[in-house]
């Protein structure tokens, strides 16, 4: 299947769009959940909007919430208004708080000013009950990138917590140097 999804999308640029559709259906129907996220997000700049609200309703349906905060991730620069707020709508409903917090950070690049605020704070209340999950320094690091220069510092500290919390060492040296380029001087001291 992943040979065939990456034809797929090696084709998508110059395709019409029946086969557009064609390739879409393709795509959705792949087994392995891996290779069809990789087949939706590949083909989402491609599609016509009735096909991206089709992508969002294969990506939904996802049962594996690592794959659908993935899928709802990589679709969300290319959703439509209104499909951002049913996007939102199952990022919200994803129970793991890791993947639910991917998810919505996923989405933050789509968010009002509030919206990307009200996502903050519950991703910095979500962070602090996984303080050593070692990919949640990606997550604060993602969420970082969306916000304002002068918010950016205190999910950066959580993100530092987070890396220094890591159990084994080389996880918690990965987190670190993954991090390290997004801190600013002041947290710089306490990466050491």
């Amino acid at each position: 299947d992943h040979l065939r999804v990456n034809a797929l999308l090696l084709l998508a640029p110059h395709l019409p769009v029946q086969l557009l559709t064609q390739a879409f259906s393709v795509a959705a129907a792949v087994v392995d959940d891996y290779d069809r996220v990789y087949g939706l997000v590949g083909l989402a700049p491609h599609l016509p909007t009735e096909l991206l609200a089709q992508a969002l309703t294969t990506a939904t349906a996802i049962t594996d919430s690592f794959y659908r905060a993935q899928a709802l991730s990589g679709l969300a620069p290319h959703l439509s208004e209104e499909l951002v707020t049913q996007a939102l709508s199952t990022a919200a409903a994803i129970t793991s708080d890791y993947d639910r917090t991917r998810a919505l950070v996923g989405l933050a690049s789509r968010l009002s000013a509030e919206e990307l605020d009200a996502l903050r704070r519950k991703v910095l209340t979500t962070a602090a009950a996984m303080s050593s999950y070692p990919n949640l320094v990606d997550v604060l690091i993602g969420l970082a990138r969306h916000l304002p220069v002068d918010e950016r510092a205190d999910v950066l500290a959580q993100a530092l917590t987070a890396a220094i919390n890591v159990s084994d060492d080389f996880n918690r040296a990965d987190a670190l140097v993954r991090l390290a380029p997004h801190l600013p001087a002041e947290l710089l001291d306490r990466a050491l």
